[in-house]
């Protein structure tokens, strides 16, 4: 149907005015047929890492009907959301698209575009098995368990909880990297992890990790049983050590360290158990430098003393436990 309007016009003669009928468009019939805007079956998405999922889209007109016009997409981050295929139907005049989410991110946009048009589906990965790979490695006398993120994934606010027999010592946090130390004694077998606070979100991710061969009580720093054999490189001036001692085999582990410059040096043990072991800070020569003050049974024992320039040595020993693999952390700062 048409609508007209009438206009009045100067009369060109004094007589009669004359009306000329000017017609226009339906106002229903604007924009009919001409692309106005993408629509999809969802604007956002929450998925798991390591899921597929589908999107429709369809190019309409101002009235919202469907073009026979096929859509685009892009993924902003094919790391964490990629699109496997997409296929157009003529009989639905839709766009469908396949994807997959790869590894955790907070929000991955999915750019889609059908000729001057662009729209944006939002992709949430929150949460699914560790986006990446774990493998163990030496480090500082044991095992340690790393996780290497394919994105920067981890901050100060990433914990991590691995199920040992007994508990490891977290090593380090590096935006795509953490290193969880096993403690000495740890059977082969399935070592299930939790990572939670991950990414910009605080995600949580889960999985487990079969551990073969086992860790065993014994570290990388034998034979240091004695003073004449003790280990004279691993312990440092602001460095950790972490090693392993049990009643039965290994009895005492014996570090020396040089202290470049005299000032006050805190030598400080720690453990993981219910055992009772003992630290002793000694001379370059072997005399006693504290006495007993260490050997308190208390977790962590601790010397604090003002130390010349010079070798020592630290005998951490066994005192009591029942001859248990007993995991403990050594360091001087």
């Amino acid at each position: 149907m048409k609508l007209c309007k009438f206009v009045r016009l100067l009369p060109v003669a004094a007589t009669l005015p004359l009306l000329v009928a000017a017609c226009s468009e339906d106002p229903t019939d604007q924009g009919a047929g001409t692309a106005f805007a993408i629509v999809t079956n969802r604007s956002s998405t929450i998925q798991a890492a390591g899921s597929a999922f589908t999107v429709t889209a369809q190019v309409v007109d101002r009235l919202g009907t469907p073009l026979p016009i096929p859509v685009v997409a892009s993924s902003s981050t094919p790391a964490s959301v990629v699109v496997d295929s997409t296929i157009y139907v003529p009989e639905l005049q839709e766009t469908r698209f396949y994807l997959r989410s790869l590894g955790v991110n907070a929000s991955v946009p999915v750019v889609l575009t059908a000729a001057i048009l662009t729209d944006t589906l939002e992709v949430k990965v929150l949460s699914g098995p560790f986006p990446g790979t774990v493998a163990t490695a030496a480090f500082s006398g044991g095992t340690v368990l790393q996780f290497t993120a394919t994105t920067a994934l981890f901050d100060a606010n990433t914990a991590v909880d691995v199920t040992t027999d007994e508990p490891g010592y977290l090593i380090d946090v590096t935006p795509t990297r953490v290193r969880y130390l096993l403690p000495f004694g740890q059977a082969a077998g399935p070592v299930p992890f939790s990572i939670t606070g991950a990414g910009p979100a605080d995600f949580s991710l889960t999985g487990s990790f079969n551990l073969t061969p086992g860790v065993g009580c014994a570290d990388s720093f034998e034979p240091n049983n004695t003073r004449t054999t003790a280990n004279t490189s691993a312990l440092t001036v602001g460095g950790t050590v972490y090693g392993s001692i049990n009643a039965t085999s290994d009895g005492d582990d014996f570090f020396r360290f040089t202290v470049p410059t005299g000032g006050s040096r805190v030598v400080e043990l720690t453990w993981t158990d219910a055992a009772d072991i003992d630290m002793y800070l000694l001379s370059s020569t072997g005399a006693n430098l504290a006495g007993f003050t260490a050997a308190t049974g208390a977790n962590p024992e601790k010397v604090t003393m003002t130390l010349t320039p010079g070798d020592y040595f630290v005998d951490v020993q066994w005192y009591d436990g029942g001859g248990s693999c007993t995991t403990y952390k050594l360091t001087v700062t």
